[in-house]
């Protein structure tokens, strides 16, 4: 596992600050509503484990003898219906892209699905050329540091046939678990050697290969024309209908899409019919349509087409050309006025016709033939009398014609900027909103810790309260104390009075007195103390700071050491001096 200090050195902080918010209670009921896998036989194989507080969604195993897992977001379950194990489509997209699931921004799961879903509902095979040809990955890079986010899928310019799963898909960061399979059990994400079929972690993104149109080969080819034909303008098809729509929605709108490129439709079979006679080593022969039936029914007892005939896409409205010889007896039957039914039906309304072949049906399509030709005969017999009254030379010449297809291809463009830049505008507002969360979340971390210090001030501030008070009630216990020592001491003083001037009247007790000191050998009464004021004791230390003692003033060392005067005691005196009441 890489540590914090090499992912930081790529990976973008909106990726690293994102914590997990998932735990055993949320897999409990991710497990119990939702389903994780494909079939229910797969369910008991893998198991979803909660990450760690230390675990980010871009990291990998702790070393190599762990055991290999992947990390999935928990909206790929519940709304996009990313199911393991993962399609072999998939883990070509994610190989060819060089990414990990959760590397993928769900958007663009949202086109891997969509894909696969259209391909599968109307039989193609999931071309991974296809695909790339459609889509390019983005630069998965964020401001300034130049470091990577979530990688995501765009339409190409000119190529857009589907729209985003959600316009604001920005709820999901942080509501990630791990993957990995049940022991005894062989992972899909693993191969036979047990290494990664596709990049289980984050790595550090790069531009995967694009296609064009001439890398596609024929049935390829065939089916971006058709895709194309049906979505590729606006209203584009849309990727969340369609994932979360009913069966009979989806149903309806592919029937709908078949028959507005019935043409495109034909091709793609054509084309997948050639390509299996080519695979197969065999000469691609096209079945012609079956015969109709010798009996072609009564109105009570229609012949219906069997259902796996109708499900079939319907066949392309432009005629089989017909040989030479059959071409030229077709026209010498018609010279001769004898018209064969039965072969204008096979011709003309048999091989496009799903109905019953009978004889309601048939009347009942030729009137839709007549009827649609007199519109068509209509329709031309007033383009007629428009372009009598207002001919095409006086609209002006090809050029004007050419200057207004041009001008019509730069609102195009100009329109297809504006939705880059609509996208663009998008992207950077959900950006502006992460920041204010984030600001928001470290607003609420300094509330916090403003609250925290308070309240240790608060605490501390009781607390030399109350030592203020213990040496206050100390200095009042060591003044008592003092004045009963000196009360002791005059009483005594005074009992040895007595008892000397008992025994010896005459005798001078005045140098014992305890008052007396020592000045110059002799025991005088102390000398009286020079009141000084506050503002000459503020002087006198602001001189000595300024002025110290120079070199040749200090005294030598082998004078005597200076004599400090020494700390008054808590009554204001000298402790040298006897104390005295």
């Amino acid at each position: 596992m890489a540590s914090v200090d090499v992912l930081s050195q790529w990976v973008d902080v909106t990726v690293l600050g994102e914590e997990p918010s998932v735990d055993t209670e949320f897999i409990t009921h991710l497990r119990t509503h939702h389903r994780i896998c494909t079939s229910e036989e797969d369910e008991p194989k893998y198991e979803l484990v909660v990450p760690g507080p230390e675990d980010w969604v871009c990291f990998g195993r702790a070393d190599e003898a762990a055991p290999h897992f992947f990390f999935m977001y928990e909206s790929m379950v519940t709304r996009l219906g990313v199911f393991l194990p993962f399609s072999e489509f998939e883990m070509s997209v994610l190989r060819h892209c060089q990414v990990a699931p959760t590397q993928l921004h769900p958007n663009s799961w949202g086109f891997l699905k969509i894909y696969q879903f259209i391909s599968q509902a109307l039989e193609f095979s999931i071309f991974l050329r296809i695909f790339f040809y459609l889509f390019h990955m983005t630069k998965p890079f964020s401001g300034l540091n130049n470091k990577q986010q979530w990688v995501s899928f765009r339409a190409i310019q000119g190529r857009r046939l589907f729209t985003l799963f959600d316009e604001s898909f920005h709820d999901f960061k942080s509501y990630f678990f791990k993957v990995q399979a049940v022991e005894g059990h062989h992972p899909f994400f693993l191969d036979e050697s047990s290494s990664p079929r596709f990049p289980l972690y984050w790595l550090e993104a790069s531009p995967c290969e694009k296609y064009g149109l001439d890398d596609l080969d024929e049935v390829e080819a065939a089916i971006v024309e058709f895709l194309r034909e049906v979505w590729g303008r606006a209203p584009y098809l849309d990727t969340k209908k369609f994932l979360q729509g009913s069966p009979t929605f989806v149903q309806s709108q592919l029937e709908m899409a078949k028959k507005n490129a019935q043409e495109s439709y034909q091709r793609v079979q054509e084309a997948k019919a050639r390509s299996r006679a080519r695979s197969g080593g065999a000469r691609a022969v096209v079945s012609p349509p079956p015969p109709p039936p010798r009996n072609v029914g009564t109105p009570s007892q229609p012949i219906v087409i069997s259902s796996s005939a109708s499900s079939l896409p319907p066949p392309s409205i432009r005629p089989t050309p017909e040989p030479e010889p059959k071409k030229r007896k077709t026209l010498e039957s018609g010279a001769s006025g004898e018209a064969d039914a039965l072969a204008f039906v096979r011709k003309n309304i048999y091989p496009h016709a799903r109905m019953s072949m009978d004889d309601v049906s048939v009347r009942h399509y030729l009137t839709t033939v007549v009827e649609e030709s007199l519109k068509t005969a209509g329709v031309c017999g007033k383009l007629l009398d428009i372009f009598e009254k207002t001919p095409l030379s006086s609209l002006g010449t090809t050029s004007r014609v050419d200057e207004l297809e041009g001008r019509l291809r730069i609102y195009q463009e100009h329109e297809r900027e504006l939705e880059g830049e609509v996208a663009k505008l998008k992207e950077e507002r959900a950006s502006l909103r992460e920041k204010e969360k984030k600001l928001q979340v470290q607003c609420n971390i300094e509330v916090d810790l403003r609250k925290a210090a308070q309240a240790s001030y608060n605490s501390l501030f009781a607390d030399l309260v109350s030592v203020k008070n213990d040496l206050l009630n100390a200095r009042k216990a060591y003044t008592e104390l003092e004045d009963s020592i000196a009360d002791g001491a005059d009483e005594a003083w005074r009992v040895f009075k007595e008892q000397v001037g008992v025994i010896a009247p005459d005798l001078d007790l005045s140098p014992l007195d305890p008052d007396k000191v020592v000045i110059d050998g002799a025991i005088v009464d102390p000398p009286v103390p020079v009141v000084e004021s506050e503002s000459d004791l503020k002087t006198r230390g602001q001189r000595i700071i300024e002025s110290p003692p120079r070199s040749k003033d200090a005294p030598s060392s082998s004078a005597a050491p200076p004599t400090f005067s020494p700390t008054p005691g808590p009554g204001g005196g000298d402790p040298s001096t006897p104390l005295k009441k």
